[in-house]
């Protein structure tokens, strides 16, 4: 997350993040794994310069999320700048990558994929 980058600490949650490694996509689960896998909402809009966005990778730099939740959770007090937010992965969800998004996934997309699913502990 970027310091000092929330624009609404509740739902829908506002906050300026960098994408460090795969692809986030409108849509995806997130939450903090280092919080027992802390369930923040879904990405609702992605923007860059306020320009809407469809998914961002690293190269796209600083971003704004916009993130929907059943208003139980508010940035500030469940998480803050200093937590990683990952997307949420499920045995599900890696099969539905491999069946449907094998061709549009890079090689570093799937390493990714590895590295959460340790997180996980997805067999």
């Amino acid at each position: 997350m970027v310091k000092d980058a929330c624009f609404n600490a509740k739902s829908p949650i506002v906050i300026g993040v960098n994408v460090t490694e795969g692809v986030l996509k409108i849509g995806t689960p997130l939450c903090i794994p280092m919080r027992d896998s802390l369930r923040i909402g879904t990405v609702q809009s992605i923007e860059v310069n306020k320009k809407p966005l469809k998914e961002a990778r690293a190269k796209d730099g600083s971003i704004a999320i916009k993130i929907q939740n059943d208003g139980s959770i508010c940035y500030g007090r469940h998480f803050n700048d200093t937590d990683q937010i990952a997307s949420l992965i499920t045995r599900d969800t890696i099969d539905t990558l491999k069946e449907h998004f094998r061709d549009d996934m890079m090689k570093e997309d799937w390493q990714t994929v590895l590295k959460l699913k340790k997180i996980y502990g997805i067999a």
